[in-house]
């Protein structure tokens, strides 16, 4: 590239790095297309600044150097978490906050040394494209390679037989509905003394099947659909991967091309799944992918401002009443009603369908009073809980008693339109991923209150299924019921058991029974 061109490209290329490297760090989680509306914003910052030094310095070649230096400014969030990962909690956060200071400190005298210069640099703007160039490609090669990946299924030796059923006529629609973190019945009762009879008696006024004794087979979202989508336990795939292994790649897969989907989409079914805003979870790849319309920022355009050290701003904003809320919020309330209305919408088509809506909810961040009011908060947007909860045990009591009973106030309206309105046979599940998390830690899940995490909601709407539906059945065995009963498969049941395993080491599962 020729020097005048590397030199306009280098603040562009610089200032784009700390996204780009977020985005890459977060790819599991987050898809790209987040990454364009901050990546804009970005790139018009870039352009104000270099404006600016243009017309301040008056000097075409000083002013784009000057530039790139002070985009760097945007990198000193990354490097601060760079430093804070490195070291011991004890003392990573103050060391983190001193590296940045240092860090802007150093900028500053670097953009004063070239304003200051009798002459303008020469040649030092091809060399900063040359250092800005390597630093943008690595954490775009890390995307790059993670996204071909997610397109292929991820392959388990242990693969159910195609279904011989060709009719698609008296095929059900079949509901595959999340709540995320909904638990038992009887450790709701215990431990939250949240309201959800109405929902369980409602639920059995429909004809659904409550299995009250039911157990999540894994302890995380993921693990736990993964499992459940493919109607199989995991030790296969942690043998094959190895209990220290970290990658969430190959679970994400697991998720997005499961067993589930295999027979109904050979079938001609057409799949219906909607954004979850946790995308380890989405099927991006469904032919009907609902994302709702929202303008409203973004978790991860929150978490973006986080590393920019935008976050007291917003705070203060939030504190004077300028703005009503922290970004991510208005965008997670969004989701959750548009998945609800959306799923609503299609149980008068007569469309042979399989829809998988997961929605985040009764799990943190809580957004959502009892009757479905908007809860604001001043605090960062997250959806941590356990541990990692930032708030108290009060909070989250509180904050999940109420969202238990708005989830089962919206999941009760929508299953009963979709067995009143529904235009074809129906199956409907509706099943936790895993219990709440409020006495769970993530660092030795052992010592979490395990039946809190473990006992879940289990419920089926199923009528040729009903007889072969107990108490104590796990998700893994959910479609192996189904698919007997309405497909006409011949799959056996497998033992139902559960396990746990913490962030750091997701493969060694360490199995839970239940006294």
């Amino acid at each position: 590239m020729r020097g005048r061109y590397a030199s306009l490209a280098a603040p562009l290329l610089l200032a784009a790095v700390p996204l780009v490297t977020l985005l890459a760090n977060n790819i599991a989680d987050v898809s790209p297309r987040f990454a364009m509306r901050p990546l804009l914003a970005t790139l018009v910052f870039s352009f104000l600044v270099i404006g600016a030094c243009a017309a301040l310095l008056r000097d075409r070649e000083r002013s784009l150097v000057v530039a790139s230096l002070m985009v760097l400014l945007l990198s000193a969030g990354t490097v601060g978490e760079s430093v804070r990962a490195s070291l011991p909690e004890a003392f990573a956060d103050s060391a983190a906050a001193g590296v940045q200071v240092l860090w802007v400190l150093a900028i500053l005298a670097a953009c004063g040394i070239v304003i200051q210069r009798a002459q303008p640099p020469k040649g030092l703007g091809p060399i900063l494209f040359a250092v800005a160039l390597p630093m943008l490609l690595i954490p775009a090669m890390t995307i790059i390679r993670y996204e071909a990946d997610l397109a292929h299924p991820y392959p388990l030796v242990s693969r159910v037989a195609p279904s011989r059923h060709t009719s698609l006529e008296t095929l059900p629609d079949v509901y595959y509905i999340i709540l995320d973190g909904y638990g038992r019945q009887d450790v709701l009762d215990e431990l939250y003394h949240a309201d959800n009879q109405d929902f369980l008696d409602g639920l059995t006024r429909l004809g659904f099947y409550v299995a009250e004794g039911s157990l999540a087979n894994y302890g995380q979202t993921n693990l736990s659909l993964a499992s459940s989508l493919n109607m199989v336990y995991l030790d296969e795939l942690g043998d094959r991967l190895g209990e220290g292994n970290q990658d969430p790649g190959p679970i994400n897969r697991l998720i997005r091309h499961n067993q589930v989907r295999e027979t109904p989409e050979s079938l001609g079914y057409q799949v219906f799944a909607f954004e979850t805003g946790y995308r380890k979870t989405e099927w991006e790849n469904a032919e009907h992918y609902s994302i709702p319309p929202s303008a409203a920022a973004s978790a991860f355009e929150a978490l973006y401002a986080e590393v920019l050290g935008l976050t007291p701003l917003s705070r203060w904003m939030v504190q004077r009443g300028w703005v009503e809320e922290m970004p991510g919020y208005a965008a997670h309330r969004n989701r959750i009603r548009f998945a609800f209305e959306q799923a609503d919408a299609l149980g008068a088509s007569s469309t042979p369908k399989l829809v998988f809506l997961h929605v985040i909810l009764p799990h943190p961040p809580f957004v959502f009073d009892s009757h479905g009011a908007p809860v604001t908060s001043s605090q960062s947007f997250q959806m941590k809980d356990g541990t990692e909860f930032t708030g108290s045990l009060q909070e989250y009591t509180e904050g999940y008693s109420d969202q238990v009973e708005y989830a089962g106030q919206l999941t009760l309206q929508l299953a009963s339109r979709l067995i009143q309105e529904s235009a074809r046979p129906i199956v409907i599940v509706i099943q936790g991923d895993h219990g709440p998390g409020s006495r769970l830690d993530w660092e030795v899940p052992e010592r979490s209150d395990l039946r809190e995490r473990m006992g879940i909601l289990n419920a089926y709407y199923a009528p040729l299924a009903r007889q072969e539906l107990y108490p104590s059945i796990t998700p893994v065995n959910t479609f192996r019921v189904i698919l007997n009963q309405y497909f006409g498969f011949d799959l056996p049941l497998l033992p139902d058991r559960s396990y746990l395993s913490s962030w750091r080491a997701p493969y060694r599962f360490v199995e839970y029974r239940e006294e």
